[in-house]
């Protein structure tokens, strides 16, 4: 019994044990759980608090927009500086680009119209003398350099076409973008009056005009040069020593140019003469080459003396005038002319008037250059009473 107790003690114990380890091994189940249950909602928790933190819980769509704004800050953030750089540089290099291209149109422009200022477009002859019922010969006179200087030579003739016998000629020295024929002003209608009235005329085409050829300038020495080759002609080929020269606008300051170098020049009369070229070139470059003053004008004057070899206003009238002595000048002027100023001609006369025998005739209403189609009568009176003062002197 004895024994038997103790076994059932033995065996109590032994229960006891399992059930302790039993529970133990329960408790440590349970608290390991428990364990991995708090870790997992640790996490849980941190991901709660980073949802509740982006998430705006008064208005779900704004919980979007603030996802999609932050996540387009990203990209622009990222790739905004390169690409606006680049941009930037395109439209920057594009602009160089084409700034480059229109200076370089403007200077072929301007390069063009320096070439038509210089030796304008030749002007095709209309009519020759005998289409006004005048004798005439064709004069081709070959210069130094192996031009050739056309022009017509028209000797003193009545109304019937008889020639007179004359020893007084007058040389026409016509105007920039015209001819010997200068048809703009009529000009065959004053040479009949003049051949009519006892004198010889001689026309012809400034080097780089008409149908003279050869390259010329018409804005500098080169039209005295030519002047001075036609008026030798006169003298030792037609044997005339009494010779006068009628001149226009640039014509006329090759005529102012001409006197003062040769002794064989008794006269000039002035039509329409600027005093400086400069202003004249202001005027006319538009109106020779079709372009607006700025930015041409001043770059086709830089151009000129590069391309003519000459500078600008080396030879101006009002220099030139002041070496004319003792001679006989007229000068004539319209009093709407806007491209060679009554003022200008009125300054000439005065420098001239000082050592030379001079006379002012101002046309009223009479536009550049159009004096004797303004007033022809009058116009070819004051011409004919200036030329035979000048010639009864000399004969005298």
């Amino acid at each position: 019994m004895i024994f038997t107790m103790k076994i059932s003690m033995d065996n109590n114990k032994n229960n006891s044990r399992s059930s302790r380890g039993s529970s133990n091994t329960k408790n440590a189940a349970s608290m390991g759980t428990k364990i991995s249950d708090v870790s997992v909602n640790k996490k849980t928790m941190q991901n709660d608090k980073k949802t509740a933190k982006n998430h705006d819980f008064r208005d779900p769509k704004r919980q979007n927009y603030r996802e999609n704004s932050g996540n387009m800050n990203k990209k622009v953030s990222g790739k905004a500086p390169s690409d606006i750089f680049s941009k930037m540089k395109f439209i920057l290099y594009g602009i160089i680009f084409a700034v480059v291209l229109l200076i370089v149109f403007i200077l072929i422009l301007s390069l063009i119209g320096a070439n038509k200022v210089i030796s304008p477009e030749k002007l095709l002859i209309q009519a020759t003398p005998d289409n006004f019922d005048l004798i005439y010969d064709y004069v081709d006179i070959t210069t130094e350099n192996d031009d050739h200087i056309i022009g017509w030579w028209i000797p003193a003739q009545n109304y019937s076409g008889d020639e007179i016998k004359s020893d007084k000629t007058i040389i026409m020295s016509h105007a920039i973008a015209s001819n010997r024929e200068m048809i703009e002003i009529s000009l065959m209608y004053l040479i009949k009056e003049l051949s009519s009235n006892g004198y010889n005329v001689m026309t012809f085409d400034f080097l780089g005009s008409g149908t003279s050829i050869g390259k010329g300038n018409c804005l500098g020495s080169d039209n005295t040069k030519d002047l001075l080759v036609v008026t030798d002609y006169v003298k030792n080929i037609k044997n005339n020593e009494n010779i006068a020269v009628l001149g226009w606008a640039t014509g006329a300051s090759a005529a102012l140019g001409a006197i003062a170098q040769s002794d064989d020049i008794e006269a000039v009369i002035i039509d329409s003469c600027y005093t400086k070229i400069d202003r004249y070139l202001d005027v006319i470059i538009p109106m020779l080459t079709g372009l607006p003053q700025f930015p041409f004008n001043g770059i086709i004057k830089f151009l000129l003396p590069m391309l003519s070899g000459e500078k600008i206003g080396e030879n101006d009238p009002i220099s030139v005038i002041s070496q004319i002595k003792n001679k006989d000048l007229l000068f004539i002027s319209g009093s709407s002319d806007q491209i060679t100023l009554p003022s200008e001609s009125q300054t000439l006369y005065n420098m001239a008037n000082t050592h030379n025998n001079t006379e002012f005739y101002n046309v009223d209403g009479a536009f550049h250059t159009f004096a004797f189609i303004e007033q022809e009568e009058n116009y070819v009176s004051h011409v004919l009473n200036f030329l035979n003062k000048v010639f009864e002197k000399s004969i005298t």
